[in-house]
Order: structure tokens, then C-alpha cells, then sequence
């Protein structure tokens, strides 16, 4: 099996879901895996496609899959929003849009050379609709992202983060 237990870390992009049957019954959340948008040392606030509610979840009743990319469980949008996150120094993100027509996220994140950006634009290849960079505060750009995310088999895997 591809999960495992969430030990004290969530981070942004990370997918997930609450294995938990009590907690998810106490919550009132389905039974679905979601995406994490914001992390705390101890839970984390979880995008869920079905209802698109974003509650915070205890780390201790959530399971992340190792490998989300080109798992048939995980929507190829989540998969691209994993990539993204996965990619860049992520401090937090928003999902302003998911349907048929395409995805829309916000990324905040940290400084990030321009080709970085130019591998990520290339990575994401024709599926990209627009990428719209502002400055979100000191050293924190928002990366505003459209995308039409398909199944392929050469999805695009996060790229290795520079050390500094």
C-alpha cells in the first residue's frame, strides 16, 4: 500500500486523507483523500474536492500517499497541485477553481530563481493556461496558476528544492 501515517509533518501539497472512521464522522468529512493547503506542527488545513470545505485536521488522523503522482485515486489537478507544491518553497496555497474546464490555484511561497519557473512552466507543458507572479510581502511571491490538467504518462514529478 502507498500511505502512510502523517508522523509530526504535513506539508503544503501534500495529499492525503483521514483514515480515521470516529474523527471523520465527528468532523462530518467523506471519506475522500484531499489536498494540503496550509500546515501547522500539529494539523493541518486539507482541501476536499467533494464538499470543498478546508478543515483543519489533526496530523495524527492523517494518512499521506507517498507517491500521488500517477496514482488512478488522485484527480490529475491534485496531482499537478502536488507537483507545484512539491516544487517551490510553499508557505501556504489557495484553490480558487476546480471543474471540467480546468483548475485555478494560489501559490504563496518563498524567492525562486527564474528557471525555476521556466522548468515548472515547461513541466506542465501545454496543460498550462496562464502563470501570474506578484509580490505577497517580504521575501513571499503568490504564484497565480491556471491550468487543464490530463492524464499522461509523463506527468511531471516535483523538481528537486535548492539548498541554501
Amino acid at each position: 500500500m502507498s500511505e502512510q501515517t502523517t508522523s509530526q509533518v504535513a506539508r503544503v501539497g501534500d495529499v492525503v486523507a483521514c483514515r480515521d472512521a470516529a474523527w471523520r464522522d465527528a468532523l462530518k468529512l467523506p471519506d475522500e483523500i484531499g489536498l494540503v493547503i496550509d500546515a501547522r506542527k500539529d494539523r493541518a488545513k486539507v482541501f476536499l474536492p467533494a464538499s470543498r470545505g478546508e478543515p483543519w485536521i489533526p496530523l495524527h488522523v492523517l494518512s499521506r500517499l507517498r507517491e500521488p503522482i500517477g496514482d488512478p485515486r488522485v484527480p490529475d489537478w491534485m496531482q499537478r497541485a502536488h507537483f507545484l507544491a512539491g516544487s517551490l518553497d510553499m508557505v501556504f496555497m489557495e484553490v480558487a477553481h476546480v471543474a471540467a474546464d480546468g483548475c485555478a490555484l494560489r501559490l504563496f511561497h518563498g524567492e525562486a530563481e527564474l528557471p525555476r519557473f521556466d522548468a515548472l512552466r515547461a513541466a506542465l507543458g501545454d496543460e498550462l493556461r496562464y502563470w501570474r507572479l506578484l509580490p505577497a510581502g517580504l521575501h513571499k511571491i503568490e504564484s497565480a496558476i491556471a491550468f487543464v490538467a490530463r492524464t499522461r504518462a509523463d506527468a511531471p514529478l516535483p523538481l528537486p528544492r535548492v539548498e541554501e
